[in-house]
């Protein structure tokens, strides 16, 4: 099965070593480890304080380059720490593509979130999409912001895919979640996008937040997907984390929302979220897969 994660180019600790070391020479490098690696980056925390994404795909390297330019600007109009790159590698002889490197950002994917911990997300939440999403990057022609140019809502161009990986995790577990997800998949409908853009996230799921001790939120990570789109690409977060009867409460900080937003919302929730089961699957990550099952039966509830 080709998986959308599969790598072109995966740097090593010691080409990442290199590559830090004669572009980046103001760090006297003490200690660099794997921090893991996503769809689109390897990423390599270096002496505890700084973190580097090096692209495992050409579509990766595109997307930071709007990390660049965006992420600075963005920082101080957001009440929710982000990643913001004060390194910028250029491609050379040893690695075809640019990396970037930002300060560490403590924190935890949130996990074993019972319903206060998710309850306690929900006002954060809220208010930095409310937020994002009145962010008017539009009127800054130096910021170049992508639309979005891979469907993302496109229920009818996505549902086949949708039901390929579901029955793909079946044969490996036979979850009663699962068979409600497939089940969902085969009965929704094509729906039409309203036309409206925003400046969205574009990947917002439990695997790109932070939290702290407390399970409070801390920070909004990765960033590569970051475009002007319509907003439920965003809101599904409010059907993956939050429980049905607290989602008022979410939407009552956000702002109302109608409700062809909502069912498209719901179905980027399931959809991601399927996308992540099989990527847990594939790498063996059984904290996330967890996570993610739970989040499923949330957003189908």
């Amino acid at each position: 099965m080709g998986e959308a994660w599969a790598p072109e180019v995966v740097v090593e600790k010691e080409l990442a070593v290199q590559l830090i070391g004669k572009q980046v020479p103001e760090i006297w490098m003490e200690s660099i480890k794997e921090l893991g690696e996503g769809f689109d980056n390897t990423i390599f925390l270096v002496n505890g304080q700084y973190v580097f994404r090096f692209p495992r795909r050409q579509l990766a390297e595109n997307l930071l380059k709007t990390e660049a330019a965006l992420l600075p600007f963005l920082q101080p109009l957001l009440p929710i720490k982000i990643p913001v790159p004060i390194f910028f590698g250029e491609k050379s002889k040893e690695y075809k593509w640019s990396f970037l490197g930002y300060e560490f950002l403590p924190g935890d994917m949130p996990a074993e979130l019972g319903k206060s911990n998710r309850s306690k997300l929900i006002r954060p939440l809220a208010e930095f999409l409310k937020c994002l999403h009145h962010i008017p990057v539009t009127k800054r022609t130096d910021i170049p912001v992508p639309y979005d140019t891979l469907a993302r809502l496109d229920i009818e161009k996505r549902k086949p895919r949708l039901i390929e990986k579901l029955k793909y995790l079946l044969e490996l577990n036979a979850s009663p979640v699962l068979h409600m997800a497939i089940n969902y998949a085969q009965k929704v409908e094509p729906i039409e996008v309203p036309k409206r853009h925003v400046l969205v996230h574009g990947d917002l799921h439990l695997g790109n937040m932070l939290v702290n001790q407390n399970k409070e939120l801390t920070a909004i990570i990765d960033w590569g997907d970051v475009h002007l789109g319509h907003p439920a690409i965003d809101l599904a977060i409010c059907y993956s984390l939050i429980y049905k009867e607290e989602r008022e409460a979410f939407f009552a900080i956000y702002g109302e929302v109608d409700a062809i937003s909502l069912e498209l919302a719901k179905f980027k929730a399931v959809y991601t979220l399927v996308l992540l089961l099989a990527y847990a699957s594939d790498k063996g990550s059984k904290k996330l897969y967890e996570e993610a099952i739970i989040s499923l039966a949330i957003a189908l509830s």
